[in-house]
């Protein structure tokens, strides 16, 4: 893994190539309030500080060609959307989809043996802080209402698109892609707010539902905001539009 001091990007190379962005540590707002977003809903109430560590998170969903690795790699199951010789043809530069949260595991300690880094799923803390920054924006890209211009969603395309088209889609620390084209699977259990890492939601052997982030292709504008929680359970792969990114815990002095 190569970090770029001035881009502050963290570059893997091998086996996938892949690239995350730096979030830095500080306080930012998750939630939502009322005041601030009349479509916000219960579950995102109330609106609250969370203080997180610096870390590092992909600029990017995984792809289809990076998820094609793993499974030839650890003999892992394909999805089921993939034909007889893989990936269907011209998605390679999609994100992957249909692969349940347990998958979405299985990938990330497989990038962590074959690199020696440290990946995992990100938490919906890391990713609403990454999508958002410390302002308490409602989408990525600022207060605008979401166009075809911005980001995939409400099927205006009606498929998933390949990460990075919509380059406005960009939150302050420079990932792509939180709000639209797929949701995400995060390491957290759906509990209550306000949010604490020590609680418990955070623990891989408690059952329950996971968070999903970042709405979908398939999904409207509501979906998209920054803060909005979406749950499903952690063996279920939900047709066609729920995918991942990942999380590197390396701190700036290990890499």
């Amino acid at each position: 893994m190569e970090r770029d001091v001035f881009a502050d990007i963290l570059a893997v190379t091998s086996p996938v190539r892949m690239e995350c962005v730096r979030v830095p540590a500080g306080e930012f707002l998750m939630g939502s309030a009322l005041a601030k977003d009349r479509e916000a809903s219960k579950g995102e109430l109330p609106q609250h500080r969370v203080n997180l560590a610096e870390f590092y998170i992909g600029k990017f969903p995984v792809t289809n060609a990076q998820y094609a690795v793993f499974v030839r790699s650890a003999r892992y199951e394909a999805p089921s959307y993939w034909n007889q010789e893989g990936i269907p043809a011209g998605e390679g530069d999609h994100p992957v989809v249909q692969i349940s949260w347990r998958d979405a595991r299985s990938f990330c300690a497989w990038l962590s043996e074959a690199t020696g880094g440290s990946f995992r799923l990100p938490t919906e803390a890391e990713c609403e802080k990454t999508a958002r920054g410390t302002d308490g924006r409602i989408y990525p890209w600022g207060g605008r209402l979401p166009t075809a211009e911005l980001c995939n969603y409400d099927m205006q395309v009606g498929h998933t698109t390949p990460v990075g088209q919509y380059s406005k889609n960009v939150s302050p620390y420079g990932a792509l892609d939180l709000a639209g084209n797929v949701g995400e699977w995060t390491s957290s259990l759906y509990w209550p707010y306000p949010y604490r890492v020590d609680d418990g939601r955070e623990d891989p052997t408690t059952e329950g539902v996971r968070v999903v982030r970042g709405g979908a292709f398939t999904l409207t504008r509501w979906n998209a905001r920054c803060a909005c929680r979406l749950r499903y359970a952690p063996g279920r792969r939900v047709a066609g539009w729920i995918g991942r990114r990942c999380r590197n815990r390396c701190s700036k002095t290990a890499i």
